[in-house]
């Protein structure tokens, strides 16, 4: 309830970053309770939950560099490919995954790195 309404003030004000962050926070909490879910589930759950992964990682695949744009949407797209890692299993999948988290991964250093050299420069 509060990502939802967490994102519908961020569309209000116009924050379309916001906005898509507290999706992602959304999209990463639901992928690993479905997950968890289908772990203990029938199969038919475990086939959703592939396909549902599948469509996830196109659209990470599609949209990464909007998912790149800070240091918390980087992290949160690498969680969500942790997930996809431990719930798709053909190797294509797991090759496409892969390249997203060294992409994701390598943001995210990149970032930081930004960010500790300008506190370096101007302390808190």
């Amino acid at each position: 309830m509060g990502l939802a309404f967490g994102t519908i003030k961020a569309l209000d004000a116009g924050d379309t970053n916001k906005a898509y962050h507290w999706n992602l926070i959304f999209l990463n909490e639901s992928i690993t309770r479905a997950e968890e879910l289908a772990r203990r589930g029938p199969d038919e759950r475990k086939q959703m939950l592939m396909a549902l992964s599948k469509t996830i990682l196109s659209h990470l695949e599609k949209f990464k560099e909007r998912s790149a744009q800070t240091v918390r949407t980087d992290y949160l797209a690498l969680e969500i490919t942790k997930v996809l890692a431990r719930t798709l299993n053909e190797k294509n999948d797991l090759r496409r995954v892969e390249a997203l988290q060294r992409f994701f991964a390598s943001k995210f250093i990149e970032e930081r790195r930004a960010i500790d050299e300008f506190n370096k420069e101007f302390p808190p």
